[in-house]
Parts: structure tokens; C-alpha cells; sequence
């Protein structure tokens, strides 16, 4: 809001023809016609004098001298002096600042309509300068020299119906005010009715007009239409996709200084968008962006600096953008900071400071960061180890369709961690990541599938009976074995051929479900190989086990079996 000191009056031809010198610059003759007019008491050719001595126009600039012609067209109640009178008590031009005069005169001109006088008086109440602030007598000000025409209080009183300043907050009003005000060729008001349009405040979204309003602004030079020109070339916003015409605009915008079109230009010249794949020529762009706190560009130039894109790899360097981005709140570089500290690239590993970032950038909704923060709590890396918290960043990370979180989510569920065992629910996880070819989920899927569908080999020749029995005992020891020939010559009904007795470890551990998880990547409880054992009745006498050591040798066996 700026304060405005103009005249418009007109009254002679003396007059008329010292204005019209005036206008153009031609300040020596403005001069010859205003000083005797002046002289014989004529008020508007006062004021016009005093204005020349305030500026500096065709005379020495000398603020005592026009508040002298100032004061003598006041006397005449001179509304565009009063207005001008107070513009030199309210910036301290010649006389003490004193708001409260100031806003005397003000008062005094705007209730006689004078446009400048009105908008000044809107500015002192809304900024509460020589009164008590005051949105409501401020927008009463404003309002009715936007009433006269003046575009930048129209724009004001667009601004202030949409954000409710003293007024209702009403964004139809609001839109018909910033309309009015730009339809008069004003750039920034031009842009603040494109950015109405665009979002579908107070008017129905509509990215044609929006795009109007945004081209008639950017022709004018104004960047933030160039930019927000650019980005709807970029996606296809009301006009089809154009790399080449967005890269125009982001140009020009970025060639203002705009952080925003610098950024967009990085990422054209790093994806190749609209112009040649160039790394140095991106880096370029990212680093001004940088600079300006941009946190997209600090982000991006960060991961340039991690990959060696356009620039020697180096993970300091990469941290510290990473970190001025995260530090904003930029997600992604949040998440990436999250994997240096987890990684210890270019930092000592530190997994309660990886915890820290992956769940900044995890509670604003990125998927990657989740599924990391969920593995870190499954397995009590930098935090204590929680499967049920490990679940709850999993399932958040799988429904954004993260596949590494949509299989650990399986694992959860096969192996029972933090919920029921259900291998169901686990085939389902699988699945899920297997069909966007996560090739954990692929090979998972397979083996569930093993044990939901168990099928025997058949008679396995010596070699493979004696691979899948050393498989599950090679870790075994202090065992109270042996295992007697008679559970031995029970090989067959697991489609072992009874030849291959003589040759299985007779050493067996009661732990040695254990050693199958090891080495099936299955965590399968003694409950659930007794129910194998009764379920594909291995021993024939059912619950009379020998004992429970070989009962989890034969049960276990089978589980193994099935698997492959």
C-alpha cells in the first residue's frame, strides 16, 4: 500500500497549459505559468508549485518552500494540498513526522473525495499510524476510492474481501475487485486474477482463463506469471503439453531471479524436458535456486552432489544442501538425510538420527521414508525394536503402493510379528509387490505358496535327502540323539527313500526349528510343527511321539520338503 500525493484538478487556461508542460517535463515552462498564478491566490496552481519544491522539478528541491504554497492553498481548503500536507507531517518532509497531523489533513482532503487523500487514509488506519488500528474504517477508505476507478485500491479491496480484513471474507466479491483493477492493465493485478482462475477461489475453476489472465500479465514482464505460465505448459494446465514453450517462460522468470522457474529450469535440463539432458547446465540452476533458500533446489542440488551428476560425487557437500532443505521441511530431503545418516554417507552412521528424519519426512506422508522408519523399528535399529509400530509405517508406506513396504508387510504376517501368523493375509502382501515386480515379493509369493499348498517331491534319490537333512542339521549340537533306526525307516512317507537312513546326521537338536528359520527364512513354532506332524501323520502313532526331538526332526523335515 503506498501513500499517493497527485493532482488532477484543472481550472485555467493558464493553468491548463502550465499542466500540460508539467505532464510532459517540460518542468521551465510549467513553472513560468504556475508562479503568478500562485501569486494571485489561484489554490491548484499553489499546490502544483509546492509539488515542484517537494520533487524537485525544474527547481532545487526545498520542502520549506512547498509546504509555504502547501499551507497556502490549505487555507483554501485545497483538497489536493491538504492531501500533499499531510504526505509531509506523515514521512517528516520539512516539518517533525506526526502521524496524527498527518491524518488530520488526510481526513481533511478525503472528505471532500479526494481520491489519493481516501486511499491514504485507508493505509493509516490499516496500518494503525497516528490511530488505533482499524480494518473496518480502513476498508471504508479504501473502498470508495476504488469506487472512483483507481485500480490499486481496487486491487486492496479485492485483497481484503479475500482474506475477511475488515470485511466478511467473500472471494465472489473479492474476484469482481481484483477484475476491475486489472482489466486496467496492471501486471501484478492481471496475475492475481489468473491465480483466482487457476485455484477456483470465488469462481469455478477454469485453467483457459486462468491462462489468459497469466499470458496478458507475463507478456508484461511480470515473473510470476511467466512462471506459473511455464508450469502450465509444463503439465498441460488449459493447453497441451509443451516442454519447449514452458522452458521459454521458466526462462524469462528465472532470468528475474525467480527461485521458483530456476528450479523447474533444473529439472528440465536434468530430465532432458523440452531441451537436451544437460547436468552442469541443471547444477547451474539449482545452485541460484539454492541460494535464494529454495528448498526443492537445495534438495535437488543435494542428490546431484550424491550421484556426481554434472559435479564430482561428494556426500558432505550433498548433506549440507539435504540439510538447509530438511531443516525447511521439505520432505524428500528429509527422507534423504534420513538414508545419509542411516548409510553413514558422509556422516559417522547414526540410526537414531536417521530414526529422527525418516519420521519428519514419514508424518508428512512420504512412502519411502515410512517403509525405512518401519524397518528400522523391526529390526531396533536407533530405536527399540516394535513390530507393531514397524506394521503401522509399513501399512501407511504399502497404501501409497510402495512395493518394498507391501512385501514387508508379508514378512510380518508369515512369520507372525506384531500380529497373527496368516499366511494368507502374507500371500496377499506378496502379491501385491511381486505385481510391480519387487523381486522379493516375487520370490515370496512362491515360497507362501509352498507352504499354503504343500506338495511332496516324490522319492528324492540319496544326494537330495541328505542335502535337505544336513540343511536343517548342520547347526545342531549337544544333541541327545541318536535317532533310532525305526523313526529312521519312517523316511518314506516324507519321499525319502529309506537307502538314504545311513547316511542323515544322527545328531539333533530339540532347537531345531530354529535352525530352520536360519535357513528358510521361516519362523516356525514347535505348536505349529506338531500340527504338521498329526496333520501328514509322519509318525504313524500319531500323538505317542518317541520323542519331542524327533518329532520336530520329522515334522520339520516335512515343512522343509514342501518348500522346495
Amino acid at each position: 500500500m503506498l501513500l499517493t500525493l497527485t493532482s488532477h484538478v484543472v481550472w485555467s487556461a493558464d493553468y491548463n497549459k502550465g499542466w500540460e508542460a508539467y505532464e510532459s517535463g517540460d518542468y521551465a515552462t510549467a513553472l513560468r505559468e504556475f508562479k503568478p498564478l500562485a501569486n494571485n491566490g489561484d489554490a491548484a496552481s499553489q499546490h502544483k508549485l509546492g509539488l515542484m519544491y517537494l520533487k524537485g522539478y525544474g527547481v532545487s528541491q526545498d520542502y520549506k518552500t512547498a509546504l509555504k504554497w502547501f499551507r497556502l492553498a490549505v487555507k483554501q481548503d485545497y483538497a489536493g494540498a491538504q492531501n500533499s500536507l499531510g504526505y509531509m507531517y506523515h514521512d517528516g518532509f520539512g516539518v517533525s513526522q506526526d502521524y496524527k497531523t498527518a491524518l488530520k489533513w488526510y481526513r481533511l482532503s478525503a472528505k471532500q473525495g479526494y481520491l489519493n487523500a481516501q486511499s491514504n487514509l485507508g493505509v493509516m488506519y490499516y496500518r494503525g499510524f497516528g490511530v488505533s488500528q482499524d480494518y473496518k474504517t480502513s476498508f471504508k477508505w479504501f473502498t470508495l476510492a476504488a469506487e472512483q476507478g483507481n485500480a490499486q485500491n481496487q486491487n486492496t479491496v479485492g485483497y481484503m474481501y479475500e482474506k475477511g480484513i475488515g470485511v466478511s471474507q467473500d472471494y465472489k466479491t473479492a474476484v469482481k475487485w481484483y477484475t476491475l483493477a486489472a482489466e486496467q492493465g496492471n501486471a501484478q493485478h492481471q496475475y492475481t486474477v489468473g491465480t483466482m482462475y487457476y485455484e477456483g477461489v470465488g469462481v469455478s475453476k477454469n485453467y483457459r482463463t486462468a491462462l489468459k489472465w497469466y499470458t496478458l500479465a507475463a507478456e508484461q514482464g511480470n515473473a510470476d506469471a511467466q512462471t506459473m505460465l511455464g508450469f502450465m505448459h509444463d503439465k498441460g494446465y488449459g493447453v497441451s503439453q509443451d516442454y519447449k514453450t514452458a522452458l521459454k517462460w521458466y526462462t524469462l522468470a528465472a532470468e528475474q531471479g525467480k527461485d521458483n522457474a530456476q528450479n523447474n529450469l533444473g529439472i528440465f535440463y536434468e530430465n532432458g524436458y523440452g531441451v537436451s539432458q544437460n547436468y552442469k547446465t541443471a547444477l547451474k540452476w539449482y545452485t541460484l535456486a539454492a541460494e535464494q533458500g529454495n528448498a526443492g533446489s537445495q534438495n535437488s542440488l543435494g542428490s546431484m552432489y550424491y550421484e556426481g551428476l554434472g559435479v564430482s560425487q561428494n556426500y558432505r557437500t550433498a548433506l549440507k544442501w539435504y540439510t538447509l532443505a530438511a531443516e525447511q521441511g521439505e520432505p524428500s530431503a528429509q527422507y534423504n538425510l534420513g538414508i545419509n545418516y542411516h548409510l553413514g554417507n558422509g556422516v559417522s552412521q547414526d540410526y537414531k538420527t536417521a530414526v529422527k528424519w525418516y519420521t519428519l519426512a514419514a508424518e508428512q506422508g512420504k512412502e519411502n521414508a515410512q517403509n525405512n522408519l518401519g524397518a528400522l523399528y523391526e529390526n531396533g535399529y536407533g530405536v527399540s525394536q516394535n513390530y507393531k509400530t514397524a506394521l503401522k509405517w509399513y501399512t501407511l508406506a504399502a497404501e501409497q503402493g510402495e512395493p518394498s513396504a507391501q512385501n514387508n508387510i508379508g514378512t510380518l504376517y508369515e512369520n507372525g510379528y506384531g500380529v497373527s501368523q496368516n499366511y494368507k493375509t502374507a500371500l496377499k502382501w506378496y502379491t501385491l509387490a511381486a505385481n510391480q515386480g519387487d523381486p522379493n515379493g516375487i520370490e515370496n509369493v512362491n515360497l507362501i505358496k509352498g507352504i499354503l499348498e504343500p506338495k511332496f517331491a516324490g522319492n528324492l534319490d540319496k544326494e537330495e535327502g541328505h542335502f535337505f537333512a544336513n540343511m536343517i542339521c548342520e547347526k545342531a549340537e549337544n544333541s541327545p540323539g541318536p535317532i533310532s533306526n525305526e523313526l529312521i525307516s519312517l523316511l518314506p512317507a516324507l519321499g525319502i527313500g529309506s537307502s538314504t537312513g545311513d547316511s542323515i546326521n544322527k545328531s539333533f537338536n530339540t532347537n531345531i526349528c530354529n535352525c530352520v528359520q536360519k535357513r528358510t527364512r521361516l519362523r516356525i513354532s514347535p505348536e505349529r510343527i506338531m500340527d504338521v506332524n498329526r496333520r501328514y501323520k509322519i509318525n504313524p502313532k500319531d500323538d505317542d511321539l518317541v520323542n519331542d526331538s524327533e518329532a520336530l526332526f520329522f515334522a520339520t523335515l516335512s515343512v522343509t520338503c514342501a518348500l522346495f
